[in-house]
């Protein structure tokens, strides 16, 4: 049997902790940064732009910065760190329905269902609905809706 060292048995237990818990209270292994300064080299990037460091470099531009359709070289200063999420225990324990189930949405005041269509994207405080056509494709039409004011008929949160 062969022996781990202490870091690779904390890394491993880590590891198999962040796979049993839910998608969301996952952390995430890639490093996200927000772009807030104004002028990056090499072409324009918007404020607020997300991505990850892929690199530094010498000079006033610092720092290679990768987002999903740009790559710049930005200052560092102008980059922050984004923090991982924190849910209360009450979140940690909901039930949540699959992706691509059929459901339908309550609103909490009324109890009315407001909505009804399959579950295309899903995070603690939002989810996304669409339809599927005779042909069984989905639909391009998204509609949100706010987990905080809503919730999925028989997955009521545990305060209702």
């Amino acid at each position: 049997m062969e022996q781990l060292s202490f870091d690779e048995l904390l890394k491993t237990e880590m590891q198999e902790s962040e796979k049993n818990k839910p998608w969301f209270l996952q952390i995430s292994s890639a490093s996200l940064v927000r772009f807030n300064g104004d002028k990056a080299e090499g072409g324009s990037l918007s404020k607020g732009t997300l991505g990850k460091v892929v690199g530094t470099l010498s000079g006033e531009f610092d720092t290679a910065f990768s987002s999903g359709h740009a790559s710049r070289n930005v200052k560092y200063i102008d980059l922050e760190p984004m923090k991982v999420t924190e849910f209360t225990d009450m979140e940690k324990q909901m039930k949540w329905p699959k992706l691509f189930e059929y459901v339908q949405i309550v609103s909490n005041a009324t109890m009315q269902i407001i909505d009804e269509g399959y579950l295309i994207s899903l995070y603690p405080d939002k989810c996304c609905l669409t339809d599927k056509s005779d042909n069984g494709d989905f639909s391009k039409e998204k509609r949100w809706h706010d987990l905080i004011v809503h919730h999925f008929k028989n997955y009521e949160p545990k305060r209702m």
